[in-house]
C-alpha cells in the first residue's frame, strides 16, 4: 500500500495567537455544531488537522476516527494519525491501530502486529484491548490458539474494564476454568465466572455462559446436581437461537430427566 502524505490545506484559517488546543477545540465545536457553531465536517477536519501537525494527540485521534468511521473511510488516512497518536502515547490510538492491523485497512493484515499494538495499548490503559488480544488469542484467529495468553489478557481485561467489559471477559474466562484451559481446571471459580456474564444483555457470550451453567448443574460440576435449573438456563440460551443449549434440552426430554 502507499503511504499516505498529509494534504489538507488549511491555509486559509485564520490561526494567528491560537495554541493547538484552542484550534482543536474550535475542530470540536464544528464537528457537533457546538458553542454558535454551525456543524461542518470539513471545516472541522481542518482545524484538527492544523492542530494534529502541531502534534496535538487528541486531534490525531479524532482525525483518525473522522476517517476511519465515514461512510466511505479513508484507512490510509485512519492508519496515518492513528499510528501518529499511539507512537505518541495515546492508549486509544494503540488500540485502534491493532484493530487496522488485524483487519488489513488501510495497512498490510497481520495479526501479530495487531497483537502487539493490543498488549501496548492495555498495558497503557485501554481495558478493550486486552479483550480484543484474548478473543484473538482465544479463537485462534490468524495465529495459534494460546489459552495461557487467552486467560491472561481477559483476567487483565477483568482487572481494569468497566462493568460491561468485566462480565463480557469473565464469561470466556468461565469457558477456560471449565475446561481446564490455560489455568487449573475450576467448576467453581466457572460458575461465578458465567453467573457474571449472563449480566452481559444481548451479548453472544451472555448466551454460551447460559449453556454452560446449563452443564454445570445437569452434570453437578460445581453445585449440586439439579435438573430443573439446568433446564431453565438451557432454555434461556435456546429461546435466544443458541444452537448447543437447543440440543441439550431434546437429549433431557428424550432421557426423561427428572430432578434427583
Amino acid at each position: 500500500m502507499n503511504e499516505y502524505t498529509p494534504d489538507i490545506d488549511y491555509s486559509d484559517l485564520k490561526l494567528e495567537g491560537l495554541a493547538p488546543e484552542q484550534m482543536h477545540q474550535i475542530g470540536n465545536d464544528y464537528a457537533n455544531g457546538t458553542n454558535g457553531k454551525e456543524e461542518d465536517l470539513e471545516l472541522a477536519k481542518k482545524y484538527y488537522h492544523a492542530a494534529a501537525d502541531r502534534g496535538y494527540i487528541d486531534s490525531q485521534f479524532n482525525l483518525a476516527g473522522i476517517y476511519y468511521r465515514d461512510e466511505e473511510p479513508d484507512f490510509q488516512r485512519a492508519f496515518y494519525w492513528s499510528k501518529k497518536a499511539a507512537d505518541a502515547g495515546d492508549p486509544e490510538s494503540k488500540y485502534r491501530l491493532g484493530t487496522m492491523y488485524f483487519a488489513g485497512d488501510g495497512v498490510e493484515k497481520d495479526a501479530g502486529q495487531a497483537l502487539q499494538c493490543f498488549e501496548a495499548a492495555g498495558r497503557a490503559g485501554c481495558a478493550d484491548a486486552w479483550w480484543f488480544a484474548g478473543s484473538v488469542y482465544f479463537d485462534g484467529v490468524d495465529v495459534p490458539c494460546d489459552n495461557e495468553k487467552a486467560f491472561d489478557c481477559f483476567s487483565r481485561a477483568v482487572e481494569s474494564g468497566d462493568t460491561d467489559l468485566q462480565n463480557i471477559s469473565k464469561g470466556y474466562l468461565g469457558i477456560l476454568y471449565f475446561n481446564g484451559d490455560g489455568t487449573k481446571q475450576d467448576y467453581q471459580k466457572a460458575l461465578d465466572c458465567f453467573l457474571c456474564a449472563t449480566e452481559a444483555d444481548g451479548s453472544f457470550i451472555q448466551h454460551v455462559s447460559q449453556y454452560y451453567l446449563g452443564r454445570l448443574f445437569l452434570e453437578g460440576k460445581g453445585v449440586k446436581q439439579d435438573y430443573n435449573t439446568a433446564r431453565e438456563w438451557f432454555e434461556k440460551a435456546a429461546n435466544a437461537g443458541h444452537r448447543e443449549s437447543l440440543d441439550k434440552l431434546h437429549e433431557m426430554y428424550e432421557t426423561g430427566k427428572e430432578q434427583p
